[in-house]
């Protein structure tokens, strides 16, 4: 998130349950605030199991809770290395099961009702 040009910064932009994924080496970063004020990132689920070091699943200024806090760690995707939208489902055991915090949402990617389970999962699949 950033400013193009002479426009105005943007302000309070919220990323709510999503998902990310690379198979790619190198650098990963989920969501990026460059600039603006006001944004939050909650319940979003990062996978990037060659990224290098330890990236961080949110950067830049923000307030940000109940992501993925290691994206080199499987979630338990329903595949290992997901290509289609049902690859993203969690499977029973994922730590992103009841991982996440109220937020307005109240569908998952496949129009399924949030939350199903104690509280809303992490990412854009409810379990």
């Amino acid at each position: 998130v950033t400013r193009r040009g002479i426009e105005p910064s943007p302000a309070n932009v919220a990323f709510y349950n999503n998902t990310f994924y690379s198979n790619s080496t190198g650098n990963f970063i989920a969501i990026d605030f460059q600039t603006g004020n006001g944004h939050v990132a909650r319940n979003n689920l990062g996978y990037a199991p060659n990224a290098t070091g330890n990236p961080p699943m949110v950067s830049g200024s923000a307030t940000f809770s109940n992501n993925t806090p290691n994206v080199k760690a499987s979630p338990a995707f329903v595949a290992g290395s997901p290509s289609a939208p049902v690859d993203f489902g969690l499977t029973a055991g994922s730590s992103a099961i009841n991982a996440g915090a109220t937020v307005p949402v109240f569908s998952d990617l496949f129009r399924a009702s949030r939350p199903k389970g104690a509280t809303i999962d992490l990412g854009a699949a409810e379990f």
